[in-house]
């Protein structure tokens, strides 16, 4: 089962993040994450940028046990992936003309990399397995227009490129509320959606610091060694988070026309940038 959400910089870049939890492991999961629901209180609906400045906030303390959860545990369950797209680097009159609306072509970018992060995902975590079956694709539902065709747009592409061991079972992405309040069908899948948000918005707030509030800083500094371990090494076997948690930037320079449309190569992918919160010097927060 794989739960995406995805999260902007300004015009710089986009950020896909992938949960992946094997179908037969996802009641216990579930279970642990609710877990930290009961002993912080906090049953609402959390969202990365919705946190306040109330510190010891209820809904702070989730995210901070969300994060401590994923940096201490998750490996021995799932796998998580995280994408960023260096949007200074893609030209945007390959994905339309002149007469194109900028819109049009962001989605068109969107559903491009997520077909790109997906099947890198998968090829990197699972390329040794005899066969991998994705029964299902959760994202979060925003507001797309009629002709966007990214529920099924992915799914078709992964099945063109005929992965020897990948089986995509589902015929489109399920697109679902956050809310679990509000989302009436898969309303234990809205909590996943919920989990992958917090994560991938302390990873942005990791790399970007995209901004200098308290309550911010103090998730982002929380989620900084698991970058900084990742991102210093990506392929230490010694590490708990070897195959299970990765991180990929891309591409490391101005793509041409032949070279966006053309098989990628592996040279313009890389794992280490800048995390910017760094250079905003320690914050002292009662981890």
């Amino acid at each position: 089962m794989i739960f995406h959400d995805e999260r902007r910089h300004k015009k710089d870049w986009l950020y896909h993040g992938f949960i992946v939890i094997p179908q037969e492991i996802f009641p216990e999961v579930m279970e642990r994450l609710n877990d930290f629901r009961t002993s912080t209180s906090y049953h609402k609906k959390i969202h990365f940028s919705e946190m306040t400045e109330e510190k010891y906030s209820r809904r702070i303390l989730l995210a901070k046990a969300w994060i401590n959860f994923l940096k201490n545990e998750f490996f021995n369950f799932g796998y998580f992936y995280f994408f960023g797209v260096d949007l200074k680097n893609i030209r945007y009159d390959l994905f339309g003309d002149t007469s194109c609306e900028r819109s049009r072509k962001d989605y068109r970018i969107y559903n491009r990399f997520f077909d790109i992060s997906l099947y890198s995902m998968l090829r990197y975590f699972f390329n040794d397995y005899d066969v991998v079956n994705v029964v299902n694709i959760f994202s979060h539902a925003s507001n797309r227009p009629e002709e966007d065709p990214f529920p099924r747009y992915s799914i078709k592409k992964l099945n063109l490129r005929q992965a020897r061991n990948i089986r995509i079972s589902p015929r489109t992405v399920i697109q679902i509320s956050d809310d679990n309040d509000k989302e009436t069908k898969y309303k234990c899948e809205a909590n996943l959606i919920q989990f992958a948000d917090n994560i991938i918005g302390s990873v942005g707030q990791v790399l970007d610091c995209s901004s200098k509030k308290g309550c911010f800083m103090e998730l982002g500094w929380l989620m900084f060694p698991l970058i900084e371990a990742i991102a210093n090494k990506p392929y230490n076997k010694r590490s708990d988070y070897y195959k299970r948690y990765a991180i990929n930037f891309f591409p490391k320079r101005l793509l041409a026309e032949d070279e966006m449309y053309s098989r990628l190569r592996s040279n313009m992918f890389y794992v280490k940038r800048e995390l910017k919160i760094a250079s905003e010097g320690q914050l002292k927060f009662p981890f």
